[in-house]
C-alpha cells in the first residue's frame, strides 16, 4: 500500500520560486512613497487648521497678552515663551513627545 500525499506531488511538481529582490525593493519603495505622501498630506492640513483656528481666535490671544502685559513686562513674556518652546523642543528630541502616526505599519 503507497502513502498518498497530495501536498507533496504539489510541491514536487514545481520549484520554488525564486525572490526577485528588484521587484520586492520596487513594491516597498512605492509602498514607502505612497506612505510618505499621505503623512505629508495629513501634516499639511493638521497645520492649516491650526492657522486658521489661531487667525480666528487671534483677538481673544491678544486679549490674552494684552492682560499678562499688565502683570508682567514685554521681556518677561518673551522669555517665558522661549522657554517653553525650549523645553518642548527638547522632549521632542528625546522622543519624550510621541507624536501620532496616521498610517499603520
Amino acid at each position: 500500500m503507497t502513502e498518498h500525499d497530495p501536498l507533496s506531488r504539489y510541491f514536487d511538481a514545481d520549484p520554488v520560486p525564486a525572490v526577485d529582490p528588484g521587484f520586492r525593493a520596487s513594491v516597498m519603495s512605492d509602498i514607502a512613497a505612497r506612505r510618505l505622501r499621505v503623512e505629508v498630506a495629513l501634516r499639511f492640513a493638521l497645520g492649516l487648521a491650526l492657522v486658521v483656528f489661531f487667525a480666528l481666535t487671534g483677538p481673544a490671544w491678544h486679549t490674552l497678552t494684552a492682560s499678562l502685559e499688565s502683570a508682567f513686562d514685554l521681556v518677561g513674556l518673551v522669555l517665558a515663551f522661549i522657554g517653553l518652546v525650549a523645553l518642548f523642543g527638547v522632549a521632542i528630541v528625546q522622543n519624550r513627545v510621541r507624536f501620532p502616526r496616521f498610517i499603520p505599519n
